[in-house]
């Protein structure tokens, strides 16, 4: 980088919920460290990982304090409505950096939901801090965030750029008439086994996108489905073997947000989980998308949909949106950490 000592190394810590094989989560990952190397010339990164110290307060310490600066690499990490304590364990890491005068730049972020007036509190008493900015990926976050600092931007979800090399090397085959299912464990396997049987589909990709906690829902929905007659596949774990299933399916069934997200790139229709993440995200890519469901009958609604909806659109107003987010963002992230601490926002 123009103005960059040769030889001087920027250590980042890449915070978020990273080393648990999550495919949308380590997408994010991946798109991070790729914006810091686009950014600056020489980066180590540090992450916080299951088996290294994620949860031991002394290398988080000690991690912060090598840092440069700290990267929240995606996904909404200040949330309640899983684990409190899962918010104020990042908050907590936070709240470190910011003591330790650390920047910290958010990236494919979302807020909330936020269901306790404490997390709200303490939520909003690291976004009002002048060492923290960044981008937002849904307008309801983004809003919230702004209200409390300037230094936020509102930006799609990045994630999906990690996937372009992977995607160029997949061969061009045919779509197939099967369905693709991206379940979680709060999936609803007999609504989702309605659905398909409704519409008269014969066979079925179940596609995991974190093995180490979707194995019994795909185990259950898998032997369902077969009850049923209805020829169904676990797929193979791995980045390539999704994009593989996900390309090359009729349409796809997900509970997850970067199923969706995939899916959109790809130009593949799509009914996702009508969950407020979700709906937050599609509906700031799109005011007029309105394919979610909760239940067997919003299911079966969604699905009748498909046909009215241009993905094609969709897909190119993603990728038009992606190609000019990526120039804009390697240079808040030059700007944002070169700048002295606290003269931002």
């Amino acid at each position: 980088m123009l103005g960059e000592k040769s030889g001087f190394v920027r250590r980042f810590l890449i915070l978020g919920y990273t080393g648990y094989g999550n495919i949308g989560d380590e997408l994010m990952l991946e798109s991070a460290r790729r914006f810091l190397r686009s950014a600056f010339q020489n980066v180590v990164f540090i992450t916080l990982l299951p088996d290294r110290g994620r949860l031991n307060p002394v290398h988080i310490l000690r991690s912060l304090k090598k840092s440069d600066g700290v990267v929240l690499c995606g996904g909404n990490l200040f949330q309640d409505e899983t684990s409190f304590r899962s918010f104020l364990y990042y908050w907590s890491v936070v709240r470190a950096a910011l003591f330790m005068n650390k920047k910290v730049f958010f990236l494919n972020q979302g807020l909330g939901p936020l269901q306790s007036r404490i997390a709200r509190k303490l939520l909003k008493s690291i976004l009002s801090n002048r060492n923290v900015g960044g981008y937002l990926r849904d307008r309801v976050s983004f809003r919230y965030a702004a209200s409390c600092n300037s230094g936020f931007k509102l930006g799609w979800d990045t994630a999906v750029m990690a996937i372009e090399e992977v995607v160029s090397s997949l061969e061009e085959e045919p779509v197939s008439d099967y369905v693709c299912v991206i379940p979680t464990m709060r999936a609803k396997e007999k609504d989702v086994v309605e659905a398909i049987t409704k519409m008269n589909k014969r066979e079925v990709r179940l596609l995991s996108f974190e093995p180490r906690k979707d194995r019994i829902v795909l185990s259950r929905l898998a032997d369902m489905l077969n009850k049923e007659g209805i020829s169904t596949q676990i797929a193979p774990v791995g980045l390539k073997e999704a994009l593989s299933v996900i390309a090359g399916t009729e349409f796809v069934i997900s509970y997850r947000l970067h199923g969706a997200l995939i899916a959109a790139y790809l130009g593949v229709p799509f009914v996702v989980f009508g969950s407020a993440k979700n709906m937050r995200v599609l509906n700031t890519m799109d005011r007029d998308f309105r394919l979610f469901f909760k239940d067997g009958v919003s299911l079966l609604i969604a699905l009748s949909h498909l046909k009215t909806y241009d993905f094609e659109l969709l897909k190119r107003k993603y990728r038009e949106e992606l190609e000019k987010q990526k120039g804009n963002i390697i240079e808040e992230i030059k700007d944002f950490f070169t700048e002295r601490s606290g003269d931002h926002g």
